[in-house]
């Protein structure tokens, strides 16, 4: 058993399945750099999903209402049902692979305005165990019971992050260059299994 993910956006009301990229569902399974559900997310935030409410939801969101109340209430009052995800697979059009852009375009730069953040993936690691992190900053449900199928006991800072952005997901801009003239701080996810980046790992 474990939980399953669906990206849902809300406002255009389409959703990415990893089960239609041949992936298993559940986050372990396909949240990794450069797997196609993940290529599929960047790439549509960089295009015709940038400033929309976008969320990598869990399939049973147990007690985690509080944590995600006005964006958890806010896709429920779009799908008028408590289970975001049933409903939203009934409700949303979902893309299938011929359907996105899953090719990488050396898109490097994630940025949210809201926070005055921005991730550089080149300075995050990105061997076979480490987990992309934009859709761990923006899911719902990741705490729900069952876990999120990945231990980051040995990295608080990690654990209190996943989920951080769904407030401010509709500030986010994806691009291959960086912004000029801005002054944000740099984030350095690194989401890992292992919970752990090797010492020796050197910056790009």
């Amino acid at each position: 058993m474990g939980i399953y993910y669906t990206i849902i956006n809300v406002d255009k009301k389409e959703a990415i399945s990893p089960h239609d990229f041949k992936y298993g569902a559940k986050m372990a399974e396909w949240c990794y750099h450069y797997e196609k559900p993940v290529l599929a997310l960047h790439n549509l935030l960089a295009g015709r999903w940038k400033g929309d409410r976008v969320y990598v939801f869990a399939d049973d969101l147990g007690d985690v209402d509080d944590e995600y109340s006005d964006e958890l209430n806010y896709a429920r009052k779009v799908f008028g049902m408590r289970n975001v995800t049933s409903s939203a697979n009934r409700q949303c059009k979902r893309l299938q692979p011929d359907e996105v852009d899953t090719e990488d375009h050396g898109l490097r730069y994630i940025y949210n305005h809201e926070l005055k953040e921005f991730i550089d993936l080149k300075h995050c690691p990105n061997d076979h165990e480490y987990i992309a992190p934009l859709p761990l900053l923006i899911a719902i449900g990741h705490d729900a019971p069952g876990g999120g199928n990945f231990d980051f006991e040995d990295d608080e800072d990690m654990e209190e992050a996943v989920g951080s952005w769904c407030d401010s997901v509709q500030s986010i801009e994806i691009r291959k260059e960086p912004l000029e003239g801005v002054d944000y701080e740099e984030f350095r996810p690194n989401f890992s299994e292992l919970g752990h980046i090797d010492e020796d790992e050197d910056e790009a």
